[in-house]
């Protein structure tokens, strides 16, 4: 019975040991899959920025290509380097226990499949930037969206002006980037015009995205409902409107830090 139990337990550690090395590897792997994700984007955004400059254009709008492409990239990532998941030893009292993490739920916090976590104030996963957006990164997120509609807008029109009057005179090379660029920048524009139309109301009344889907006003666990729109709009991006075009991470106003102080959703970044 010794040897046997013996046995036994030499087959349970090495099970153990095997299921431990199995949990890094799959970790390593999903950190491989959102570094590649992130590069990915990253080479996109600047891919399209190279092709716009091999265009014939004038100064200025290089220069405001250029800007733009900045606030871009800065705004994309803000959204996966800043994270809005809840801390493993947050204790809210009267919090549920998410079913899944075995964390503690504070109020408006959902948890994402993706990150295995849950997420204050989740709004969405970013398949793009392979994050959460929540409390601390939604403003990010928007301003990506916003800078991204506004680079696809004012580019694309000069990518036009240039593809239609320079059309017999450039060389056949700067048409067909020209060409490329008109398609790629009319895809983003459709695509973040129509995520502005989804998400601004929502901002401007103080849902989620997460939380239109249940389609429940008489939801008393989002209490920024009953607020006005620049207040909504306030706790998302901050106390001063001169900022809110930075995707910098700002202090919510008092009134507001009070409020989540309560629920166990003012977190450390």
């Amino acid at each position: 019975n010794a040897e046997y139990m013996g046995t036994l337990s030499e087959c349970l550690f090495f099970f153990a040991l095997q299921k431990k090395k199995m949990s890094r590897f799959v970790s390593l792997l999903h950190y491989l899959r959102r570094l590649l994700t992130r590069l990915l984007s990253i080479l996109v955004i600047v891919g399209l920025f190279a092709g716009h400059q091999l265009l014939t254009q004038p100064f200025f709008m290089r220069v405001v290509a250029a800007l733009l492409t900045a606030m871009v990239l800065w705004s994309f990532v803000q959204t996966f380097r800043v994270q809005s998941f809840v801390e493993p030893n947050l204790s809210v009292n009267g919090s549920k226990i998410c079913k899944h993490c075995r964390a503690a739920k504070p109020p408006r916090a959902h948890h994402c499949k993706s990150c295995k976590r849950c997420v204050v104030r989740m709004d969405h996963h970013c398949s793009l930037a392979a994050a959460c957006v929540g409390a601390h990164n939604h403003k990010h997120n928007l301003l990506l969206v916003f800078y991204a509609f506004l680079k696809s807008a004012m580019l694309g029109g000069s990518s036009v002006a240039c593809l239609v009057f320079r059309f017999h005179t450039d060389p056949t090379w700067r048409v067909a980037v020209a060409i490329v660029a008109v398609v790629f920048d009319a895809l983003v524009f459709l695509f973040t015009l129509r995520l502005l139309w989804e998400r601004l109301p929502m901002l401007a009344r103080g849902y989620t995205f997460i939380e239109t889907l249940k389609d429940d006003d008489d939801d008393t666990s989002c209490p920024k409902k009953a607020c006005g729109w620049f207040e909504n709009v306030e706790e998302v991006f901050g106390p001063h409107p001169w900022l809110w075009w930075l995707p910098i991470h700002l202090k919510t106003p008092k009134a507001a830090k009070e409020s989540m102080q309560d629920s166990g959703l003012l977190l450390s970044m």
